[in-house]
């Protein structure tokens, strides 16, 4: 974008001509395809959700995510030859930064704090998120050595989930990140009554709520302000702003579009199942989910 009212230098037409020219494309920038998800992970999956659902309350039902909460927004397009299947793209280190956000809900649309990992190997580390303007009790800070969740952070975290669900045993669905399934978090879940389900490998997109809805609608949230604050001010949000963001954004979050992920899920569990037809979600729940339309701000 030009900031000069009188620059007509790269306007639509002139790229366009120069697209032409020289056979390229504009290409939506995606990340690469994740391989095919093992059958037999998809059955341990859809086995131990049926048992969670029929042994715990839907308040009890956690799942949980990583995922990189951008300083800049970096989807856009990349400027590629015709025809060429895979396109890298090249950015400058300003438009990567990202730090890691440990985002929780429940089967009945229930939303835990965040939690940001700072990156270091000392508690010190979290005054990377000083000036952050969020109340305290809206998000928690840890720290991991290499930025994400690794097992002393699971313990942490695990720690929390304990506490919100009032000191009961619990199950947590979460994917198989190496900290997740390490014996070390997997001995210590069990140790303090928490039942760990793990969605099947290459199967976040399809069996985690998280994936499946909310982290989509966030990022389609923030997009726009991370965007305008790099065209306008040439420079992106610090670390304690974009955490303040991902405050903000989780806290207007509807509880209609947390139902409605684990809806997809749960389908897409009772599909799968032929021993068992019943409906994991009662029926109040799901006259809750409304139209697509009343999702969109």
């Amino acid at each position: 974008r030009s900031d000069k009212k009188c620059d007509h230098f790269m306007t639509c037409t002139f790229i366009k001509r120069l697209c032409r020219r020289n056979k390229l494309s504009f290409r939506t920038m995606r990340t690469k395809k994740r391989s095919d998800i093992p059958i037999h992970e998809i059955k341990e999956f859809t086995k131990d959700c049926i048992e969670v659902f029929e042994e715990f309350a839907k308040d009890l039902i956690f799942n949980m995510d990583e995922t990189a909460w951008n300083f800049v927004y970096k989807r856009g397009e990349v400027l590629a030859h015709r025809g060429v299947e895979n396109v890298d793209a090249w950015l400058p280190d300003d438009f990567k930064k990202s730090f890691t956000v440990i985002a929780t809900v429940t089967a009945v649309g229930g939303k835990l704090p965040p939690v940001f990992l700072a990156t270091g190997k000392s508690y010190i580390s979290i005054k990377q998120f000083e000036g952050m303007e969020s109340e305290d009790d809206k998000y928690l800070l840890y720290h991991s050595g290499g930025g994400n969740s690794d097992d002393d952070s699971m313990k942490f975290y695990l720690d929390q989930v304990k506490k919100w669900s009032n000191g009961r045993n619990c199950a947590l669905i979460m994917d198989r990140y190496s900290s997740h399934v390490s014996d070390s978090t997997t001995e210590y879940a069990a140790n303090i009554g928490i039942r760990l389900v793990f969605v099947p490998t290459s199967g976040t997109e399809i069996y985690q709520p998280l994936d499946r809805k909310v982290f989509g609608i966030l990022k389609s949230q923030a997009a726009s302000d991370f965007g305008d604050k790099v065209f306008d001010f040439q420079e992106g949000y610090t670390k304690p702003e974009a955490a303040d963001l991902f405050v903000t954004l989780w806290d207007n979050l509807k509880k209609n579009n947390i139902v409605k992920a684990w809806r997809l899920v749960l389908d897409e569990i009772n599909g799968k199942s032929k021993d068992s037809n019943e409906d994991y979600l009662s029926q109040d729940e799901s006259d809750s989910v409304k139209s697509d339309e009343e999702y969109i701000d």
